[in-house]
């Protein structure tokens, strides 16, 4: 895209809220499960539900 080209600006502002509709139908309908919904047993452990010494010691040993 070039630089003052508006009409391919607008083209693709309005594919991206095409594809941005399109993505909210399909994963925002009432009822349909969310993560939230899922059982805390079958949820893997994110940073957020560890205590600070066991989000060090489990992130200094897998290296990352």
């Amino acid at each position: 895209m070039k630089r003052g080209d508006l009409a391919s600006a607008q083209r693709r502002t309005e594919r991206a809220f095409r594809l941005a509709a399109v993505m909210d139908e399909m994963f925002l309908q009432p009822g349909r499960l969310t993560w939230k919904d899922k059982p805390k047993a079958e949820r893997k452990p994110s940073a957020g539900d560890l205590a600070p010494v066991e989000f060090e010691r489990r992130y200094a040993q897998s290296g990352s």
